[in-house]
C-alpha cells in the first residue's frame, strides 16, 4: 500500500496528531517500559474483537456448531482474561 500527503511548515498540532496517531486509530500495539524497567504491551480491544470475528468466520466454514469444536470455551477463556485475568 502506498500513499501521499503534503505537509505545510510549520506543522499544526492537528497535523502532528494525525501523523503521530494520537487517537490510536491505526495503532495495533503499544509497548513501553515501566519506571522499574518491566516491559508491557497493550493491544486495543478492537484487535481482539477482530481476531474473535475472524475465528468465528473460519470455523463457520467447517461447521455450523461452534460448541462442538470448543470455540465457545476458547472465547470464555479470552473474556476471562480481558475481564481481570485468571482466577
Amino acid at each position: 500500500m502506498t500513499g501521499e500527503f503534503t505537509l505545510n511548515s510549520p506543522l499544526t498540532k492537528e497535523d502532528w496528531d494525525k501523523i503521530a496517531d494520537v487517537e490510536l486509530e491505526k495503532t495495533k500495539r503499544i509497548w513501553f517500559k515501566t519506571p522499574s524497567g518491566k516491559s508491557v504491551e497493550f493491544i486495543p480491544m478492537s484487535v481482539i474483537d477482530t481476531i474473535k470475528a475472524e475465528i468465528i468466520e473460519e470455523y463457520k466454514l467447517e461447521s455450523e456448531n461452534l460448541y462442538g469444536n470448543g470455540m465457545n470455551r476458547c472465547f470464555e477463556i479470552i473474556e476471562k482474561h480481558i475481564d481481570g485475568g485468571a482466577e
